[in-house]
Formats: structure tokens, C-alpha cells, sequence
């Protein structure tokens, strides 16, 4: 077969001109004795980052870092193995590798063909093991029978053995951790997936099942065709009666969570049985109204924040109870039990009544400004009818205007008849006091109380923000809230905010304030103004912001690159724009909230500074190199400890790592003691590596993307399978 003319590149050796092999899709490598690379196509380049020019005469197993010469091999004609293979910026590919082994092929041409096929992470259903619904795995337990030992067994580390070698891969640590599983309870018990990354152990009493030898056994060392790999665990367990087969597997699971919060290794038993647990629910109602009568439940505050500014104009009271008897008891649990008791009305005006006594310390103090505390209100206690007197009274006895009030109304709970309790609410608005409704969108927060009371805020549920940044249904029920609110002047309040991400998809999104602790966890007089952690928050400097700031900062956060270690890749960009341009410092700076981070470095000590001492903040600002040639001139820099002190900046030049969308992520740039300028080669190069930066960035934030997609489709295989087994 005729490869075209070929010509002999600088090593000497013969490659092909642009030909058959360069119209492949396939990477194609050409190999001739000894392993030495003769060929190389177009689709090689594209996966693995090298040139042609870069690796010819040089062997394959110092390209690609795997031994791929025919000798190794047995066998004539395609030999198909499974490879990690190594590209130019020395990131790893899983690759299948096909081999052409033909010896009197080899004879013919003094050539043999190794083609690299990338292995896709798609999602192999039937590799994984099985996932067992909890109907199933209650079923499972009840059918032991007498008492059984229930292990709730969560692993760590599965996602990343499928990022950092495949799904495959992934799927046979998932079967070899079932097998191990399995063979600890033997012909006796039940060892099953109940999740991604979640299994359940049950055997009967009779067994003796350890559950810190089941995480033991989990987290040896597991060998794969890519490598040895390993994972932790974490359990909960607990000894039941099977009859109770769901209860059981319910606390098991709730004892995993409380392990996964001491970390890997970690083992939670609950000691007493489902009867203890009954006989302590039988309990809280009768300890309950012995703490209502000796007003045992306390208040804290935890703030609302403004997302433009960052103040607080809000505190959300919540009620805290500790028994000495049952310990520290969820608000959940015993506003319910109240409410079944007939004793949330005198719960409400014990909350009301803290609330206020701190209200009334702050406002003494000087320290409350126009913020208002908001007080959750049930739907029951909207049917008192003394509901405004106690209210007026209660403010009226502080000394305190009905502005610093606003009655939060939540539950799962069906409204009374709206014609009953909006006289009552109307009578309390004339008086300055607001309603909100929380929870939006879940239990009495519908469409209908939004329309028939008079509303002034509404709170989004968590679980519509918990969601919004991977699911297109969360984040179009949070746009359309937030655009209802706006049509009926209602105040709009995000609840549950925990990454920086929802942050800013809230802000874009017109959403006026929120809590969560992404801010701020509860908090206690005299801490209720301590600085809070807003992403958004603007330092009290001149140092200019992009108009595009929120967009930019939240396109940053996809990338996940943030506090990651170091990479070769990075390093070796700014080794050469330090070389490039002759000057003891360069840096990979990339521009977060309140400070500049270091991805990758050369000459400098620290890993990042504040925001307002970046010079890079200044840089991102701009679509072009800033270059600044001796920063003592310039009135921006003159004062910056970065200049005064160590390191000691005297020139400075920076180009911004823009992303395709526009998005500034940060710069690279250089640093020089003295003052001077670049040359025009100088810029010119060092703009040539700052895109190869945005390059590696933009890449890895379409990785993080691709990942979210394919988490989506194997939670939807996982729900098919759910479906099918039931």
C-alpha cells in the first residue's frame, strides 16, 4: 500500500506528508525497529499535544510511556490491550491500543501501526453492581428474621477513581467492595447497594459482624487493570428487631451521616432498639410541656443578607431546645410534637418574647439599626384569634415599633380559612409589622397564599437552591418566583445558601437576599454583626471591579481549580514567561472573591494576598496586556504593601487569562524589582502563554461540565433500575 511521498524531518528520519493516514479520525502511529516513531498523524496530534516534528525518532515508550514495541507481545495480526498513555503536558489517557503484531507485514513495510482509540467514559449499567431500593433492602432485613445487625456503609473516593482513571474502572472497585462485602456475612446474611456510593450490610445476631472490620476490609487495597486503587468508608449500624425492617435501615443511615461527619474510618452505633426509640417518642410530648412551663427553649438569630451589599438587613429566629433527658431535640421534632400537643401557641410566644429581648438589648445598645428580626409563625397559630393582641403586646411591653417585626409563616400544614385570619394580618401590617411566607413553593407557600394574604417577602425553599446550579427544573422554579415576587412587590429571600455558585446564580437571577451558611451559621448576642463570608462582598478599597464580576467570579468557581495543588503544565508556563522575559518572579494569578490566588508560581513564597494589594485585580479589568514600569510612579501601586515590603514590586506586567465568553479568570504575569519595560517580543510571548493558561482553564471547566452531565444520566439509569426492580 503507498503512504504518498515522504520527507525526512529534522531527526533525520522519514515521516509521510499529509495523506491517507492524516484523513483518519483514528490517532495512528507508525513504528520501525526498536520502537522508533516513523509516522505520526493528525488525530495522534490532536490527543496527545505533540507535533509530528516533536517525536519522530524518538520511541514510543518515551512518548507515550508505555512499552508497546511487538516483541512484548504475543500473538500475530491485532493484538487489543487497554493502555494509560501519557500526553505532552504529561496529563494520562485511558486509551485502547490496537497493535498490528503481522510479522511478514513488518517485513515488507519496516513499519508496524499502532492506532490509540480513547476509552469513553460512558456509564456501563451492567458493570456496576446492582442497586437495591429500600423497600428491597427492608424486605431483605425483615426476611432474616429475630434481631439483626444493620451496617450502613458509605464510601469515599469513587468519584475521583473515575475521574482520575475511568467509570470502568470505577464500576470493578464498586463490584470488588460488594464481593467483600459479601463474603463477610456469607450464605447468612445480605450485603447490597442502596446508592452511588452507599451499601448496607445485614446479618443476624448470631453473626458477629464488626462494622470497623467491614470498613477495614473496604478500604485495603483494590487492583484494577489501570492500577491499585484505593477508597475509604465510614458506617453507621445498629442492632434491631427485623419486623421493623425500614425503621431500622432509616437509623442505620442516619448513624452513616453522623459518621461522615468524623470522617473516613469513622463507625456510629446507635446502642438502644427501635422500642428505646419509641419509648423515647412517647416521652417528648410529656418533657415538652414541662420545658413550655419553665420557658426552657432558648433563641438565636442567624443573619439575611443582602447579595448586592453584603449587610445584614435580617435575623431568622430559631427556636433551640435541650433536654436533660433526651439531649439536644431538631426544632423540627418538637414544633411538631407542639403542634399535635396543643402547645404551639404558648411555643410562640416564647419565641416571640426572646426575640424581642434581644431586639430590645441591640436597640439599647445602639446596635440595631433598621434590620427586624423575623419570627416563625405555623399556620395553627394564624387561627388564634387573640394573634394581634399578643403580638401588639408584646412590642408595646418593649418599648419596641412594629418595623423591627416581621411573622414568617411556615409548616407543612393547611391554612385556615384565609377570610378568618386576614383581618388579623391586616390589622398587624397598619402597625408596620410584615409577613413573609416561608418555604415557597412546599406545603401552605403556594401559588394561593401568595394571592390571598398580604405578603410582603417570600422565602425560596431549600430545596429548590440546594439544586438550581444542576437542575434546569430548580433553577426555573427559582426565576419564576423570584419574578412572581417582583410582579406583586413582594421581597424575595433565598434559604439554605451553601456554595458560592448558588450565590451568584441567585444574584443573576434578581433574588434580593439570603441565608445560609455559605455566610454565616447561627449566631448569639454579643456575635450577631461579626463580618460574614459573602462572595459578592466588594472590599472597602479603590480597586475597580468588572462589570461582568458576578458572571466572572461564578465562571471561575466552575473551573474548580481553586485551592488545587500544583500541576506540571502551570509550572512550566510560568518557568517560561519568567525566562521569556528575564525577571525573578511570574505568576498564575487568578482573581477570586476577596483575594488572588496562586495556581502556579516561580520566585514568590506566598499562595495568595489580598484582593485589594492585587495588582492583577486591576489587570483583569482590561482585555489587554497592563504593564506597569516602575509602580513607586504610579499612584494606584505607590503605597501597596506588595511594594513597600516584600517582595518589594517594582514593575509589573500582566495579561488577563480571558475566557471566550469574556470572563477575566486572572493573569499571567511577570514581576521585576527594578523598574524597566518589556520588549514587543516579550509582550507578544508572554500573551501567547496567557492563552494556553485560559486554554487549560476553559478545558477544565468543560470537563467539570461533562462530569455533571454524565453524574445526571447515572442517577437516571440509577432511577430506571429502581423502577424496574420494584
Amino acid at each position: 500500500m503507498s503512504w504518498n511521498r515522504s520527507r525526512r524531518g529534522p531527526t533525520g528520519v522519514e515521516r509521510t506528508s499529509v495523506g491517507t493516514r492524516d484523513l483518519s479520525p483514528v490517532a495512528l502511529i507508525g513504528a520501525g525497529a526498536g520502537g522508533v516513531i516513523t509516522s505520526w498523524n493528525r488525530a495522534a496530534s490532536s490527543l496527545l499535544g505533540w507535533r509530528d516534528v516533536d517525536v519522530l525518532g524518538r520511541s514510543l515508550h518515551e512518548v507515550l510511556g508505555v512499552d508497546v514495541a511487538p516483541s512484548t507481545l504475543h500473538g500475530r495480526g491485532v493484538v487489543r490491550t487497554c493502555e494509560r498513555v501519557l500526553s505532552a503536558t504529561g496529563r494520562t489517557i485511558d486509551v485502547e491500543l490496537l497493535l498490528d503484531v503481522d510479522p511478514g507485514a513488518f517485513l515488507i513495510s519496516g513499519e508496524y501501526m499502532v492506532a490509540l482509540v480513547p476509552v469513553v467514559s460512558a456509564i456501563d449499567i451492567g458493570a456496576s453492581p446492582r442497586i437495591d431500593n429500600w423497600v428491597d433492602a427492608a424486605t431483605a432485613i425483615s426476611g432474616i428474621g429475630g434481631v439483626v445487625h444493620c451496617v450502613a456503609i458509605g464510601l469515599v473516593g469513587i468519584d475521583a477513581v473515575n475521574r482520575g482513571y475511568s467509570r470502568s474502572t470505577g464500576d470493578a472497585v464498586l463490584q470488588e467492595v460488594a464481593a467483600r462485602l459479601e463474603r463477610s456475612v456469607g450464605a447468612v446474611g445480605r450485603a447490597m447497594r442502596i446508592g452511588g456510593n452507599q451499601f448496607v450490610v445485614v446479618a443476624p445476631s448470631s453473626l458477629e459482624l464488626d462494622p470497623s472490620q467491614l470498613v477495614n476490609a473496604v478500604s485495603q487495597p483494590i487492583t484494577t487493570r489501570l492500577g491499585t486503587v484505593r477508597i475509604g468508608a465510614y458506617a453507621g449500624s445498629i442492632s434491631a428487631d427485623s419486623t421493623s425492617g425500614v425503621v431500622a435501615l432509616g437509623r442505620a443511615d442516619a448513624a452513616r451521616r453522623c459518621a461522615q461527619s468524623r470522617g473516613i474510618g469513622a463507625v456510629e452505633h446507635v446502642r438502644d432498639d427501635v422500642a428505646q426509640g419509641d419509648a423515647r417518642d412517647r416521652r417528648l410530648s410529656s418533657l415538652l410541656i414541662d420545658a413550655v412551663a419553665r420557658r426552657d427553649i432558648s433563641v438565636i438569630f442567624q443573619p439575611v443578607v443582602e447579595l448586592k451589599s453584603g449587610d445584614i438587613i435580617e435575623f431568622e429566629a430559631l427556636a433551640r431546645w435541650t433536654s436533660s433527658e433526651l439531649g439536644e431535640v431538631s426544632p423540627a421534632t418538637f414544633i411538631e410534637a407542639a403542634e399535635e400537643a396543643g402547645l404551639i401557641h404558648d411555643l410562640g410566644q416564647i419565641v416571640l418574647a426572646g426575640s424581642l429581648d434581644i431586639v430590645r438589648a441591640e436597640v439599647l445598645a445602639g446596635r440595631w439599626g433598621a434590620r427586624r428580626v423575623s419570627v416563625n409563625f405555623s399556620a395553627a397559630q394564624l387561627s388564634h384569634p387573640d394573634l394581634p393582641a399578643r403580638v401588639l403586646q408584646a412590642l408595646a411591653d418593649r418599648d419596641l415599633p412594629g418595623e423591627v417585626l416581621q411573622l414568617e409563616l411556615t409548616g407543612s400544614r393547611l391554612l385556615p380559612d384565609i377570610a378568618s385570619i386576614g383581618p388579623g394580618l391586616v390589622e398587624l401590617r397598619s402597625h408596620g409589622i410584615r409577613l413573609a411566607i416561608d418555604d415557597f413553593g412546599a406545603g401552605c407557600g403556594n401559588l394561593a397564599t401568595l394571592r390571598d394574604l398580604p405578603v410582603d417577602a417570600v422565602k425560596i425553599h431549600g430545596r429548590f437552591v440546594a439544586n438550581m446550579c444542576t437542575s434546569r427544573a430548580d433553577t426555573a422554579v427559582v426565576r419564576a418566583i423570584v419574578s412572581l415576587a417582583r410582579e406583586l412587590g413582594a421581597d424575595v429571600t433565598a434559604v439554605g445558601v451553601e456554595t458560592a455558585e448558588q450565590h451568584y446564580a441567585l444574584a443573576r437571577l434578581g433574588c434580593g437576599a439570603a441565608l445560609g451558611f455559605l455566610y454565616s451559621g447561627d449566631r448569639e448576642p454579643p456575635h450577631l454583626y461579626e463580618p460574614i463570608r459573602h462572595p459578592g462582598r466588594r472590599q472597602r478599597v479603590s480597586i475597580p471591579f468588572p462589570d461582568d464580576e458576578n458572571e466572572r467570579v461564578a465562571a471561575l468557581h466552575r473551573t474548580d481549580i481553586l485551592d488545587t495543588p500544583t500541576e506540571d503544565v502551570y509550572d512550566e508556563i510560568v518557568r517560561a514567561a519568567a525566562d521569556l522575559c528575564e525577571t525573578p518572579i511570574s505568576l498564575v494569578s487568578l482573581i477570586d472573591e476577596d483575594r488572588q490566588w496562586f495556581k502556579a508560581k516561580v520566585g514568590l513564597d506566598a499562595d495568595e494576598t489580598p484582593r485589594e494589594q492585587a495588582f492583577c485585580a486591576h489587570a483583569i479589568c482590561s482585555d489587554e496586556l497592563m504593564e506597569i514600569p516602575d509602580a513607586h510612579e504610579d499612584d494606584r501601586f505607590a503605597s501597596n504593601p506588595l511594594v513597600l515590603d516584600d517582595p518589594n514590586v517594582r514593575f509589573y506586567a500582566g495579561v488577563p487569562l480571558q475566557a471566550e465568553a469574556g470572563y477575566s479568570f486572572g493573569t499571567l504575569c511577570v514581576i521585576d524589582t527594578v523598574p524597566r519595560v518589556l520588549t514587543a517580543e516579550q509582550r507578544d510571548g508572554l500573551s501567547r502563554l496567557a492563552r494556553q493558561v485560559t486554554v487549560l482553564l476553559e478545558l477544565r471547566g468543560s470537563v467539570n461540565q461533562l462530569r455533571s452531565a454524565y453524574r445526571d444520566l447515572e442517577l437516571a439509569h440509577d432511577e430506571r433500575d429502581a423502577v424496574e426492580a420494584s
